[in-house]
């Protein structure tokens, strides 16, 4: 017998949840405190509701590890799909993060020579020293930081928007440090086979 999700499981809509104080909590969530600081949202959702709807990007949070793991390797309950998809949106379907099955094996195929650790030991220090380096520098008199915020997610979003040869996009800007504020300066980009000079496909929000 597979073993169910630990945690409290809120629905979409249940009026019979309107006075659960985790649930009026998960409503008070915004997009702009996801981007903005995400982790004391997380932690309050680890200790009290590890799975959890969250209304204002109509998603589902799991976000305890053991939780993650199971949702992770057992893609015949859980779907990578979603109706409208940001990443989608900005660089067309299918991509590797929103498909399932033979798809997105066969998508993975195609990335995953330029990242096998062989390939990739082959330009890592020299694509990512210079930005750890600089985000490193920026901490310099600081009495404190943030290790996350400050310095992992800059570094990484730098390092994957220069790989993607987006970083020219402000990755390492206040604000748009992390993945979904990328994506919405992404999104200004043309699609393939789009005019530049048209603008963005007005069908995205």
């Amino acid at each position: 017998m597979a073993r169910s999700l630990d945690g409290n499981c809120l629905g979409p809509y249940d009026p019979a949840m309107g006075s659960d104080a985790i649930t009026a909590f998960a409503q008070s969530v915004t997009v702009d405190a996801l981007e903005t600081d995400p982790y004391p949202i997380y932690a309050r959702l680890r200790r009290e509701a590890p799975v959890c709807y969250i209304p204002a990007v109509r998603l589902w949070f799991v976000t305890r590890y053991d939780d993650v793991e199971f949702v992770g390797t057992h893609p015949e309950l859980f779907t990578a799909e979603l109706d409208d998809s940001p990443v989608d949106n900005t660089f067309g379907s299918p991509t590797i993060l929103t498909v399932d099955g033979a798809p997105h094996l066969e998508l993975r195929r195609s990335l995953d020579s330029k990242y096998r650790p062989k390939y990739v030991n082959g330009y890592i220090d020299d694509l990512v020293r210079p930005i750890a380096e600089q985000a490193a520098d920026g901490l310099a008199g600081r009495d404190r930081a943030e290790l996350m915020a400050d310095y992992l997610e800059p570094v990484s979003v730098l390092s994957l928007g220069t790989v993607l040869g987006v970083a020219h996009l402000g990755a390492g800007e206040p604000g748009v440090r992390r993945g979904p504020a990328l994506l919405r300066r992404a999104r200004l980009l043309p699609r393939p086979g789009q005019d530049r000079d048209r603008g963005p496909d007005p069908a995205v929000p």
